[in-house]
């Protein structure tokens, strides 16, 4: 599951689409305070679409990755966000993945929101 993670914060950081279609299941959810819960493979992908066309550069300052279980992982990370035509932005948080294989079929994401809306 690691590098599986991996593949999924670097093609994040990158902006990467076409890499993350491959790491999800068809019925990927994603959960998190924005978008709250969105079902199913292109759903989700347009969520990422949004995120990553809004943002100028996206950087992971720290990034801790922990197994708990074989179809679960927990990461803690700190993430720096430039939007385009505006300053940075730092997002700390929590994300709980679960797997099915070798994809993920769920993300939810625990953010401290403070000053971001």
């Amino acid at each position: 599951m690691k590098e599986l993670l991996q593949r999924y914060f670097s093609a994040f950081e990158k902006k990467d689409i076409a890499t993350l279609r491959h790491l999800f299941t068809e019925e990927v959810t994603l959960e998190d305070p924005f978008v709250k819960k969105v079902k199913g493979h292109a759903a989700v992908l347009a969520c990422y679409r949004d995120i990553f066309e809004k943002s100028e550069r996206l950087h992971f300052h720290r990034l801790d990755m922990v197994e708990a279980r074989d179809n679960m992982a927990f990461c803690e990370f700190d993430l720096e966000m430039k939007p385009h035509h505006a300053p940075s932005v730092r997002i700390v948080g929590v994300d709980i993945f679960r797997f099915e294989g070798e994809k993920i079929c769920e993300l939810r994401a625990y953010l401290d929101t403070h000053g971001l809306r």
